[in-house]
């Protein structure tokens, strides 16, 4: 058990979790990270799991980034802001991360031309089994207020599996 507030990087606010790195039942809250992953940045073999994340900006990722394969289960992800892409959650750079049994709320990117309000999947990822609600992209040509997922222009693609998306919005309302 754990909180992480008040903390400020360029990335992982909160938390920068290497390989092998477990975060589990924290409370992170109130952290900012200048590029990337507010709360938490999880690289490929770390894992962040039974935590709340709340109230974190960034750049990208404002809760969460899930960078190559990280992996978060079984977490709260919400009122988070991000400038450019996921206001929640962000899977980047070539990412197969997995994010399992997690509620995304009331999160929100800011930036004209922003996408992703509760997540955004960049190259690939999978998001199953979770709660995706109430996220917004605040300009007024922003794109996927629940989930924005692109390949990049790559082969690889994101999946959404027994997923709920409900009352997320994108630009002007």
């Amino acid at each position: 058990d754990c909180l992480l507030t008040g903390n400020a990087a360029n990335s992982g606010g909160g938390a920068y979790a290497l390989p092998g790195a477990v975060v589990r039942d924290c409370l992170i809250v109130g952290n900012e990270a200048r590029i990337a992953g507010g709360g938490a940045l999880i690289h490929a073999g770390a894992w962040i799991q039974d935590c709340s994340i709340a109230s974190n900006t960034a750049l990208h990722g404002g809760g969460v980034e899930l960078y190559e394969a990280g992996m978060a289960t079984d977490c709260l992800i919400e009122d988070n802001t991000a400038s450019t892409m996921g206001g929640g959650v962000v899977f980047y750079s070539g990412t197969t991360g997995l994010m399992l049994n997690c509620v995304i709320r009331n999160n929100t990117v800011t930036n004209i031309g922003g996408n992703g309000g509760g997540g955004s999947i960049q190259f690939a990822g999978t998001v199953s089994n979770c709660w995706i609600s109430g996220n917004r992209v605040t300009a007024t040509n922003g794109n996927g207020g629940g989930v924005f997922m692109s390949n990049q222009g790559g082969s690889v693609s994101g999946r959404l599996v027994n997923v709920v998306l409900n009352g997320n919005w994108a630009g002007e309302r």
